[in-house]
C-alpha cells in the first residue's frame, strides 16, 4: 500500500512540474524572446517584447496597450527582432 501512495504522489508531482514548462515549437526563432526590443523594417524601435506565445507571435506594450504581432510578420536581422509593420500599423491592427 505504501508503494502505491508513493507512486501516486510522485505522479502528481511530475504532472505539476510538466505543466509549468513552457511549450516552444521547434521552428520558433530562438532569439525572439521576452525583453528584447521589436524594430520596424526601417530600424525604428516599436516596443519591448512582453511575451512570446507558443506559435511565435509576440505581445508588445505600447502606450498601455498590449498588441499581438503574428509570427509571420517577424524576422531576425543582425540579432534584432524586426517586423514588417510600422508602429502605426501595429497600433491599428
Amino acid at each position: 500500500m505504501r508503494k502505491i501512495i508513493i507512486a501516486a504522489a510522485t505522479a502528481m508531482l511530475t504532472v505539476g512540474v510538466i505543466s509549468v514548462i513552457p511549450v516552444v515549437p521547434v521552428h520558433a526563432e530562438s532569439s525572439v524572446v521576452a525583453g528584447k526590443m521589436l524594430y520596424s523594417a526601417d530600424n525604428k524601435r516599436i516596443g519591448a517584447i512582453y511575451q512570446v506565445d507558443a506559435n511565435g507571435a509576440v505581445e508588445i506594450l505600447i502606450d498601455d496597450h498590449v498588441l499581438t504581432i503574428d509570427a509571420t510578420k517577424l524576422s531576425v536581422k543582425d540579432g534584432k527582432v524586426v517586423t514588417t509593420l510600422t508602429r502605426q500599423q501595429a497600433m491599428s491592427s
